[in-house]
């Protein structure tokens, strides 16, 4: 089942995350980067507070009351972005869940709550060498864009990202 995350899924988000990180990223991401499981429950519980007018959603994969994989997507933090453009910030499955069609999942429901939140185009950043994900995306029509800077602080609000390794950009239409 997918449903909204709630702040009593902030210890379970950061298991899945702290997870999937050393899965996908410990061969081109210095494991030092990673933040600790505690530091990201402390993030998870900051980013699910409530707060007014918050237009970032995070949806959770709950398969028989464990969180098997998340994702997050709200109005896109790039420089360039438009007012029209969504992004989907952040897809993990936890590792033992991978390959059961939980990414999928989680992918049509952002996209579709992305619709409902009037966003016509979706981006999202993907490290250059995270093979698994970049197949993924271009399985289910996102195109490489040109641009390969992060650049994600600016006119759309969104804060700084620290990126740990090259990064390139997706985009599709909804």
């Amino acid at each position: 089942m997918i449903r909204a995350a709630t702040p009593d899924d902030a210890v379970a988000l950061a298991g899945v995350q702290h997870r999937a990180w050393w899965r996908a990223y410990a061969d081109y991401v210095d494991p030092e980067r990673f933040k600790t499981l505690e530091e990201l429950v402390a993030r998870w519980h900051e980013l699910l507070a409530p707060a007014a007018g918050r237009r970032r959603a995070t949806l959770v994969f709950d398969q028989s009351r464990q969180v098997a994989g998340f994702a997050t997507f709200g109005p896109a933090r790039d420089d360039d972005a438009t007012p029209q453009t969504g992004e989907l910030m952040a897809v993990y499955v936890d590792p033992p869940a991978q390959g059961a069609g939980v990414g999928r999942a989680l992918l049509d429901a952002a996209d579709a709550r992305l619709r409902e939140q009037g966003f016509p185009e979706v981006v999202v950043w993907v490290f250059a060498a995270n093979a698994m994900a970049r197949e993924l995306y271009e399985r289910r029509g996102w195109v490489l864009d040109p641009s390969t800077s992060p650049a994600r602080q600016g006119s759309a609000g969104g804060p700084a990202v620290d990126w740990w390794a090259p990064a390139v950009r997706y985009r599709r239409s909804l």
